[in-house]
């Protein structure tokens, strides 16, 4: 599926053949601990990013690796979506704040702040990836596959 409106672009689901590609790639990105515990309890399901070189390479079912940054705990997500923005603040006002784990729009904008110089939001889009923690079985042929 394809959605579109003034500052979205959303890429839906496996049927969307501008990302469609034979293999899924893997990526590693590391998180701090609060960020990590979010996805852990579902309640993250939008990771928003800089649409950086490295956020660049991520495709329409790749899977992240997530790592706390602590803990080194690991856990697998597929990326369901990709939704690009102009900037951060039309992305904070287009996805709702309960999907990127947060209570209100001013909390995603003072962590994004925190995150990331102006002038590096100036200079990328903003990124949205629609995640979903990888099921039980493909985890562990995830994990014979990396041995």
């Amino acid at each position: 599926m394809f959605f579109c409106c003034k500052y979205i672009f959303i890429f839906y689901n496996a049927t969307c053949c501008l990302f469609l590609h034979g293999d899924s790639m893997k990526h590693i990105i590391s998180v701090a601990p609060f960020t990590f515990n979010k996805i852990v309890d579902k309640s993250k399901r939008v990771d928003i990013r800089l649409f950086d070189k490295k956020i660049q390479q991520i495709r329409l079912n790749d899977t992240i690796e997530y790592v706390n940054i602590d803990t080194h705990e690991k856990i697998w997500c597929v990326v369901r979506g990709i939704a690009m923005f102009e900037n951060f603040d039309s992305l904070i006002d287009v996805v709702p704040p309960q999907l990127i784990g947060y209570d209100n729009q001013e909390e995603i904008r003072i962590r994004i702040n925190r995150l990331y110089a102006a002038d590096e939001q100036k200079e990328f889009f903003a990124c949205g990836l629609f995640i979903e923690e990888m099921e039980l079985n493909l985890r562990e042929k995830f994990r014979y596959l990396e041995r």
